[in-house]
């Protein structure tokens, strides 16, 4: 049961961090949406293959439309480690630290895939925040939900 609730917790608390990212991005793409009045798909397809067009855009992104991505990778980081300790009820911490690894993890490999695929690299900035804040916001969820919701404590033998 134990080794269930583990499971549990980080497919869950993966699944809810995602799922705020998406969320959080998506807003985004409507305040800064892709030029020439295409369709998301459309542009991604075209981000995809390289084109001038989609590299100068991403060039052009103001910082508020990018500060909005940390935003969303920190606000995913932090449910979903919190909702992965929820759920474990056990060892909460190493529970959200696994969300926050796994959302480091996707940051590093989103990086990279935009450096290699588009010779394209995010600002300084967002670069540094987004490989130091992933870990402590979701340890910072989880250590939430155990302030929230101790454990509880097992009955005095009579």
């Amino acid at each position: 049961m134990k080794i269930f609730r583990s499971i549990a917790g980080i497919a869950v608390g993966a699944i809810v961090a995602v799922i705020v990212i998406m969320v959080v991005e998506t807003a985004n793409g409507f305040i800064y949406p892709p030029p020439d009045g295409k369709t998301g798909e459309e542009w991604y397809k075209e981000m995809m293959e390289g084109t001038p067009a989609a590299k100068e855009w991403l060039r052009s992104i103001p910082t508020s439309t990018m500060a909005m991505l940390q935003v969303a990778w920190g606000l995913g980081a932090c449910l979903g480690g919190a909702v992965a300790a929820l759920i474990a009820g056990r060892l909460r911490l190493l529970h959200a630290g696994i969300i926050g690894a796994l959302i480091l993890a996707a940051t590093i490999y989103n990086f990279y895939c935009l450096k290699t695929q588009l010779d394209y690299a995010h600002p300084d900035w967002l670069i540094v925040t987004g490989l130091l804040l992933p870990l402590p916001l979701s340890l910072g969820g989880g250590k939430l939900v155990a302030m929230l919701f101790p454990p509880p404590t097992p009955a005095a033998p009579t």
